[in-house]
C-alpha cells in the first residue's frame, strides 16, 4: 500500500499519500514517551497476519488513537 507505519527504536512514523498520484503527503511522527497506552489483537498466534495494534496518546491535547492492521491479503 502506499501509506506506511515505521517503529523505529525511539518513534513510530505514520505516512499517509492523499490523492490518486501522491501529490499530498502527511508524516506523523510520534515518539515513543508520548504514547500513554497500547493495544494488540492477533487470532490466536503471537504477531501472526491478522494483528491489530492501537495506540493511545494525548500528544494533541485530548485523547488520540492510531490505529494499524497486519492483515493478511
Amino acid at each position: 500500500g502506499r501509506d506506511t507505519k515505521l517503529f523505529t527504536n525511539r518513534r513510530v512514523l505514520f505516512v499517509d499519500v492523499k490523492g490518486l498520484v501522491g501529490k499530498k503527503i502527511e508524516f506523523l511522527s510520534l515518539p515513543y514517551s508520548s504514547i500513554h497506552a497500547f493495544y494488540v489483537q492477533t487470532a490466536g498466534a503471537i504477531l501472526d497476519r491478522d494483528t491489530e495494534v492501537r495506540i493511545f496518546t494525548n500528544m494533541f491535547g485530548s485523547l488520540y488513537r492510531l490505529d494499524q492492521d497486519f492483515r493478511h491479503g
